[in-house]
């Protein structure tokens, strides 16, 4: 996990950087010197061959690399030739960067072994605007596209050509950032981009025997608008993920787009050994939301869809299945950092109005005896608990794994909602609950935990009554589950609208709106 994040935020740290790079009332070269200096404060060693041309400052041979830690004996490498820029003098106290329409590029890295891939990147329109002061560097820029393309990859055994295309393309981009230089560096943006779209086109039928077939998946997302911030102490080595976020480091970023859409088409051929095989996926959805933030107190995410459309069909499936969904949404709250303070966490997820197909219903309900209502599901879980290692710190983890002891522990553990919305019934509840980890919970080996919770149930002995009718539940269940829910329950609003205040204590004795239940 470690060392894939460290890829990430290095590729990420060296995109920003090229998004902000010099410095205002500065000739070309003063503009490159301080381009180097920003890029080194993320790590990396700069290397270029330039040329000065008075006006104009060509920078040529672009590499920018940087070391990984050494994670169980592999010390990782990264390193990235991007080509070339060129930067001019505008006469007015500004420079303008612009980049060569169409060059070629490579990551070299060093894992278990050596691999290099190639590409190109291409760009049409491009424009960059440097301005401001030395201690506060503004910068806008436009792009009519920017296009990235994977070629070949390169390892031990050999050169590789990607049979077929890996690429992505932005259209319509424009956008600004200003980086306050200031015991380190402060760095603010925003961009929108008419249309960002990927593309995954495989056709292994010819180049991979032991398992032929083609992978296409393609997508694209419109209306974009990105905000994004990072914070970079003087010092940091960011290679080393726990000591950079408890250094100050910091990073965050939000993203609204208009409409997406995804698609995915997976075809491999009988074999001797497995049978022939497929799989077709497309949603669409009409517009959306993502955020996500790191820092010392963890990290932050969430991603939400609306009004989506979703058709998945394969051969491992009895017959195709189109639904939609009014909102999709998942959410994580996480700490990354050991420490003897209780820290938040978090996750929920959302699927609400889910239609379930007629072709679903036409096998479970033929005679139309339930509500054929769309379904909805929300849960939202949130806690406080502490951590014993460094969830970005490998060797830790690794630690952790050959000892098999906890990551940490829970404090406190709420449900903040519980919701179900199905076939004419509905289910609601939340809950509060204490862990004391210094004691052993009466009902195993395992923290004692107590607290409150509240249930109401509207319609579920409706639905119970319709399963047994149906045949789908034995009348004897179904008679014994309405008891137990009618007997436990108080009545709320409505004759099949049923309430319920648990109370779990310490000692483990159980209480249901007052009446104590036995448990032991």
């Amino acid at each position: 996990m470690t060392y894939r994040l460290l890829t990430l935020t290095a590729l990420a740290a060296g995109q920003v950087a090229l998004a902000a790079p010099a410095q205002a009332e500065m000739s070309p070269a003063d503009s490159w010197a301080f381009y180097q200096e920003y890029l080194s404060a993320f790590g990396y060693e700069i290397t270029a061959d330039t040329s000065d041309e008075g006006s104009v400052l060509r920078v040529e041979n672009l590499t920018m690399s940087m070391d990984l830690p050494d994670i169980d004996g592999n010390a990782g490498t990264i390193s990235m030739n991007m080509g070339g820029l060129i930067l001019t003098d505008m006469g007015d106290g500004t420079t303008r960067l612009t980049l060569p329409g169409t060059v070629p590029f490579s990551v070299s890295g060093k894992a278990q072994e050596d691999f290099t891939l190639n590409g190109e990147y291409s760009t049409t329109g491009f424009e960059m605007i440097i301005g401001g002061t030395p201690d506060a560097v503004d910068t806008s820029f436009v792009a009519d596209s920017f296009a990235m393309r994977l070629l070949e990859f390169v390892d031990s055994d050999g050169t590789e050509q990607v049979p077929g295309e890996i690429s992505a393309r932005m259209e319509g981009m424009e956008g600004t950032s200003t980086i306050l230089v200031d015991g380190g560096y402060s760095i603010t943006q925003d961009m929108t981009a008419a249309m960002l779209g990927y593309l995954v086109d495989i056709d292994a039928r010819e180049t991979d025997s032991d398992s032929p077939g083609i992978l296409n998946l393609q997508g694209e997302m419109t209306d974009l608008t990105l905000d994004g911030d990072m914070t970079l102490p003087t010092g940091l080595d960011v290679t080393d993920m726990a000591v950079a976020l408890r250094g100050g480091y910091a990073m965050g970023m939000s993203m609204d787009f208009g409409t997406g859409r995804t698609e995915m088409r997976f075809e491999q051929d009988a074999t001797e050994t497995q049978d022939a095989e497929s799989f077709g996926f497309r949603s669409t959805s009409q517009g959306g939301t993502f955020a996500g933030s790191m820092g010392d107190t963890g990290i932050e995410y969430g991603t939400t869809s609306t009004d989506l459309t979703i058709a998945v069909q394969g051969s491992d499936l009895p017959f195709p299945v189109e639904t939609t969904a009014g909102e999709a949404h998942f959410g994580l709250t996480l700490p990354l950092l050991a420490s003897d303070d209780a820290t938040e966490f978090g996750t929920s997820i959302t699927l609400a109005d889910v239609a379930v197909p007629d072709m679903l219903w036409a096998g479970i309900d033929p005679q139309g005896s339930l509500p054929h209502d769309p379904v909805t599901l929300k849960l939202a879980i949130s806690g406080l608990g502490r951590l014993f290692v460094d969830l970005v710190d490998e060797t830790q983890m690794a630690q952790l794994g050959e000892t098999g002891g906890a990551p940490g522990e829970v404090d406190a553990l709420k449900i903040d909602e519980l919701l179900l919305e199905a076939a004419g019934a509905r289910i609601a509840g939340t809950a509060d609950l204490t862990v004391d980890n210094a004691a052993p919970s009466p009902f195993g080996p395992f923290p004692n935990a107590f607290g409150t919770a509240d249930l109401r149930l509207t319609g579920v002995n409706g639905l119970l009554s319709n399963l047994g009718n149906m045949g789908l539940l034995p009348m004897p269940q179904v008679m014994m589950f309405s008891g137990m829910i009618t007997q436990l329950g108080e009545p709320a609003d409505g004759p099949d609208d049923l309430k319920a205040h648990i109370v779990m204590g310490p000692g483990g004795d159980l209480t249901v709106n007052g009446n104590p239940i036995p448990l032991q």
